[in-house]
């Protein structure tokens, strides 16, 4: 139990680590980070939330896409290594 809390709390800290750095780096997710986050109305961002994590997922994708047709020899790496580490990790 303690183990699988752990590789959940990895999960998290791991995808949260990349939406970070894609953030950072990335006008187009920081404006739309700035603008789903931005809202006061608590009403509202509680009605939408479902559109609004769709459109942050497709600008996340899109940049995504993006940075690897520019890095397309880094992106295989990146994924290379990913595939590596979930497999080590699926023990």
């Amino acid at each position: 139990m303690r183990r699988a809390v752990s590789d959940v709390v990895m999960s998290i800290g791991a995808v949260s680590l990349l939406l970070v750095l894609l953030t950072a780096f990335d006008t187009r997710v920081r404006d739309q980070m700035l603008v789903r986050i931005g809202r006061t109305s608590s009403s509202a961002m509680v009605a939408d939330a479902g559109g609004r994590a769709r459109d942050l997922a497709a600008v996340v994708v899109d940049a995504f896409r993006d940075e690897m047709r520019l890095h397309a020899t880094l992106m295989i790496f990146v994924v290379a290594a990913t595939v590596l580490t979930v497999l080590m990790l699926r023990v």
